[in-house]
């Protein structure tokens, strides 16, 4: 009884943990650094235009300002005149690259070589726009579906799908090292018991109110007894049963077989 307690408690802990996950690809895709200014819960087509493609463009601009002058003064040039002023980010790393670079020797020619190296770099950037994003998709997906194959409420219900069945799971684990069997395996897309519907529901309900991981959490839309909650159910399910689950599914899964193996 204590190893079976133990085993569930590492079970829920596990998915608190990928609760966490989940909330950190919904609101701080590139890290809790970043997360103050980053629009919260943003695709990934918004974040790629305000976090690559700005910059870039930016730092297209400052090196088109250097002419024919010297390329160390370009930074002063383009900080006096405020063009850098609004992306602290962006004045950050020039400092940082001018502090390594600044005391080199270069010939007559080398600003021109870096100037011209770097702006061939970046064009692919540069040429980006909203409408290429759109045409992509990633305008529209979030991070997590583009990790995961599933958006955020859809991994929750997963996780939650496994937290039901793993008592099952755990029992029969156990029954097999009783007798002296190998361990049953586990797939990695939960069961869909009977009558654990609800159950589910409301352990998803949970799981996103404590990791924070649904901007929606409280509202009736994302309560789980109420129609999207059994309709957002009932699509994890079609996506479980498809011929080819999402990707995900496996990071997902909770295995008694992690910790009880001999």
């Amino acid at each position: 009884m204590v190893v079976r307690d133990h085993a569930l408690l590492l079970g829920v802990v596990r998915a608190r943990l990928l609760g966490e996950y989940l909330r950190r690809l919904a609101i701080e895709p590139m890290g809790p650094r970043f997360a103050d200014d980053d629009p919260a819960w943003a695709r990934q087509g918004a974040l790629v235009i305000d976090r690559l493609v700005k910059p870039a463009r930016s730092l297209d601009q400052q090196l088109g300002m250097a002419g024919d002058g010297a390329g160390r003064k370009t930074l002063d040039r383009a900080v006096a005149s405020g063009r850098l002023a609004y992306d602290h980010r962006l004045l950050s790393m020039a400092r940082r690259i001018y502090q390594r670079l600044g005391s080199a020797a270069f010939d007559a020619t080398a600003d021109q070589r870096i100037t011209a190296t770097i702006r061939t770099t970046i064009a692919p950037l540069t040429a980006i726009t909203p409408t290429m994003l759109r045409d992509d998709g990633t305008g529209r997906q979030s991070f997590a579906q583009a990790q995961l194959g599933f958006s955020v409420p859809e991994a929750v219900a997963v996780l939650a799908m496994n937290l039901v069945a793993l008592p099952g799971r755990l029992d029969a684990a156990l029954r097999a090292i009783d007798e002296g069997q190998q361990m049953p395996h586990v797939v990695p897309a939960p069961p869909a018991l009977p009558s654990t519907a609800n159950r589910a529901r409301r352990i998803a309900t949970a799981l996103k109110a404590i990791s924070r991981c649904d901007r929606h959490i409280g509202d009736t839309s994302t309560d789980c007894d109420n129609k999207a909650g059994r309709k957002l159910q009932q699509r994890v399910h079609t996506l479980l049963t498809a011929p080819e689950p999402p990707h995900g599914v496996a990071l997902l899964r909770i295995s008694p077989a992690e910790w009880l193996r001999r």
